[in-house]
């Protein structure tokens, strides 16, 4: 079943094993976004990341979708929503928190 669902939402992308954590996965995805020297401000509303980055050029926006992103959508010039749905809250208190060390 696992494998049929895999194939049912990622067909075509690698994905990060279920078994980690937010905690884990936190750090994959600020990389991901360019390093934490790229991110200007990330704020969640329900189902999404908002991030305000000093380059978009530095997004992976295949590696965000390993991470289980669905989209990332470039809104204005820096500011991309990346869709990871009701984890998106999650996701931005771990990664806050990461940034404020």
């Amino acid at each position: 079943m696992f494998k049929f669902i895999k194939n049912l939402f990622n067909s075509e992308k690698e994905t990060v094993e279920l078994s980690l954590s937010v905690d884990e996965i936190a750090p994959k995805i600020i990389a991901a976004l360019g390093g934490a020297e790229n991110i200007e401000f990330l704020d969640f509303c329900l189902t999404r990341l908002r991030v305000q980055l000093k380059s978009k050029d530095k997004i992976d926006r295949k590696g965000l979708k390993a991470l289980g992103a669905a989209e990332v959508v470039q809104i204005v010039e820096n500011n991309v929503h990346v869709i990871f749905g009701t984890k998106s809250e999650s996701y931005a208190n771990a990664i806050n928190a990461i940034l404020k060390k």
